[in-house]
């Protein structure tokens, strides 16, 4: 018994440890788990305060990429905005800190991406073209006479690029590459463009060649630099708000004296997508050295070359970089665009759209002739540029169009026949842009008309061709073909600007106003004007600060408040307008000196000639007229707002020959 005793005791004492090992064990285990969610805890602390520390980081590396690139455009502008009145120099480049070719270039550096294409063949078949189309033109200039390069070289260089310049593209003599914003225009003596656009623009334009008299060279080179860098620019502009790359961007240029020729070639200087912009340096430019043109020749003796001759490695170099446009840069007019339009009564439809002849293109938008089934006698308005604030004028000229059924009907304002977006390609959407990006809108629009100068330049023409030769002298044939001119630039005036006053009142009568009226906003569609591109239209009384171009627009709307937008403000420039008209081209107001004036200087120019005209001198045989819608100008010009008819009576009154109320 005292055995088995034992034994029970000793079973319960191990009973006991066993438990209290148990216990132990389980203690050790939970402060063992505890200790290890603390340690997670703290390691999940660290991760989160390291996640934070790394999404500072990022956003600290953000917004500093973000400076660099806006310091990148910022130092482009600067660069690509001269204020020299005609041709930039080298100290001017130095100024604005833009680069200066390498000189050290070789030629065929930059002209080997043009040189596979070459076709001998055709080159000398060019060349052959040449010498016969010269041998037509040129004209000694007269003896004792120094040379003047518009009368002199600027017969020899068309003569060149009439030979080099394929059928895919169109040459523009004397003709301003105008753009929305006056610090990109451009006036090149010679424009290449698309041969379906039917004026050159900044955008448009595949190639400036710019023009000076032999040994003007330099001249010449730093003055198609400084278009290059303006077309670059604009480019590039457009091309982040489409979120796209802007490393491809670039643009080429010609300089010639008319004895060498210098390609030069402007980059971007923008890094890749997704790269950082530290250290990178906007517009760098590449040149060929001078390339001989014509040689020796003088322009004086009869030409030394002729179809038998080797041409020159200059004309050689034109008719390669010409030969294969596709390799000039962006900026060509589209074909083919796939859009989603709505219709009356809300149906979408999704469609591709043939295009023809690019009509017009401004600082944001395209217009092109509509050549697709159903769309007969319309043009289409796209947009270049995808961003909120595009879109919101396009919605604005929507909604102003269908506000005004009747003017529409008049064919006082353009009707709406459709609106929508372009559809963006596949090549856009992998630039990662397309997810969350503003529209790219569109709107469809009828009638077509002709651009009020080209109208103008015809009826002006017409009158004086058909005076001239009514007379019998010389003299007295030049005298009527002047006074005929002058009378028909006085008949097209009151005509355009009496149906762009009606525009006027129909806006006005809605509650809108324009805010950028002016020659280039105005089409003639069978004789008569129509008021177009209402992309600027707000809501009377909605304070507009830098609106318009400011040639034709109050002086005020660009000063630091701005100016409350009235009726009197779209009637101002329609007189403007008129004036441009009776005493310009129709297209560039009579004060305006260069694209590049400082906004003082317009403005102190406009002051000074409209004072002028008030009191009658420089009447261009214009008689009161012009003194009488000088006097409404300045009226106008001081006032804070005539009520709405008030203006627009004296304004009729003025234009209509009427006794006005001024």
């Amino acid at each position: 018994m005292d055995a088995l005793a034992g034994e029970s005791s000793t079973a319960e004492l191990s009973r006991d440890d066993l438990l209290r090992a148990l216990k132990d064990s389980l203690a050790a285990t939970a402060a063992a788990n505890a200790a290890t969610a603390a340690a997670n805890a703290a390691t999940a602390a660290a991760n989160a305060r390291a996640d934070v520390s790394d999404a500072r980081t990022e956003a600290a590396l953000k917004e500093t990429e973000a400076a660099l690139k806006e310091t990148f455009f910022t130092r482009m502008l600067a660069i690509s905005s001269s204020s020299a009145p005609d041709t930039p120099s080298k100290t001017d480049e130095r100024r604005r800190g833009a680069p200066t070719p390498p000189s050290s270039e070789v030629p065929d550096e930059l002209l080997a991406e043009f040189l596979a294409d070459a076709d001998d063949a055709a080159e000398a078949a060019a060349w052959a073209n040449f010498c016969a189309r010269h041998a037509t033109v040129w004209r000694a200039p007269p003896a004792g006479q120094r040379l003047k390069e518009n009368r002199d070289v600027h017969p020899s260089i068309a003569a060149v690029l009439d030979a080099v310049v394929p059928p895919g593209l169109r040459v523009w003599r004397d003709k301003s590459a105008p753009d929305d914003v006056a610090s990109a225009h451009v006036r090149p003596d010679f424009t290449l463009t698309g041969a379906r656009d039917a004026a050159p623009s900044t955008i448009g334009a595949l190639l400036f060649v710019e023009v000076k008299l032999p040994g003007a060279l330099d001249a010449a080179a730093c003055q198609v630099r400084a278009y290059l860098r303006r077309r670059v620019y604009k480019l590039c502009c457009e091309a982040d708000a489409r979120g796209e790359a802007l490393d491809r961007i670039f643009a080429f240029g010609v300089a010639t004296d008319g004895a060498d020729v210098v390609i030069a070639r402007v980059a971007s200087g923008a890094p890749a997508l997704g790269d950082s912009f530290a250290g990178a340096i906007p517009c760098p430019v590449r040149e060929t050295a001078s390339l001989p043109l014509f040689g020796a020749w003088d322009f004086r003796a009869p030409p030394l070359f002729n179809a038998a001759d080797e041409a020159h490695n200059g004309f050689r170099a034109l008719w390669r970089i010409c030969a294969a446009p596709q390799r000039l840069g962006d900026g060509g007019a589209l074909e083919l665009l796939r859009v989603a339009l709505r219709w009356a009564g809300g149906v979408r439809e999704e469609r591709e759209l043939h295009l023809g002849e690019r009509l017009g293109s401004g600082g944001t938008s395209d217009v092109y002739e509509c050549a697709s089934a159903g769309t007969e006698g319309c043009v289409l308005k796209v947009a270049r540029v995808a961003t909120a604030g595009v879109a919101a004028e396009f919605d604005a000229e929507r909604d102003a169009l269908l506000a005004m059924p009747a003017a529409a009907a008049e064919g006082l304002v353009p009707q709406l026949v459709a609106s929508g977006e372009r559809l963006r390609d596949e090549a856009h959407a992998r630039t990662g842009a397309a997810a969350g990006a503003a529209p790219w809108p569109a709107l469809l629009l009828r009638p077509r008309g002709v651009p009020l100068a080209a109208w103008v330049a015809s009826r002006v023409e017409s009158a004086a061709g058909a005076a001239e030769a009514g007379e019998g002298g010389a003299a007295a044939a030049a005298a009527a073909a002047a006074a005929a001119a002058a009378s028909a630039r006085l008949a097209c005036a009151d005509a355009a600007v009496l149906r762009v006053l009606d525009a006027l009142q129909a806006a006005s009568s809605v509650g809108l106003v324009h805010c950028d009226v002016r020659p280039a906003n105005v089409v003639v569609v069978a004789g008569e004007a129509m008021l177009v591109d209402w992309g600027c239209v707000v809501a009377a009384g909605t304070r507009v600060q830098q609106c318009g171009v400011a040639a034709f627009v109050d002086a005020r709307v660009f000063s630091k408040d701005g100016l409350p937008a009235r009726t009197h403000l779209d009637v101002l420039a329609a007189l403007y307008t008129w004036l441009t008209i009776v005493y310009s081209n129709g297209s560039t107001a009579p004060w305006e000196t260069s694209g590049r004036q400082e906004l003082s200087e317009l403005f102190a120019a406009r002051s000074s000639w409209m004072k002028a005209r008030a009191v009658g001198s420089g009447g261009g045989g214009h008689g009161d007229r012009g003194a009488r819608v000088a006097q409404a100008v300045r009226l106008l010009e001081r006032m804070d707002g005539r009520s709405r008819d008030t203006a627009l009576n004296d304004a009729r009154a003025c234009v209509g020959g009427g006794p006005g109320a001024l």
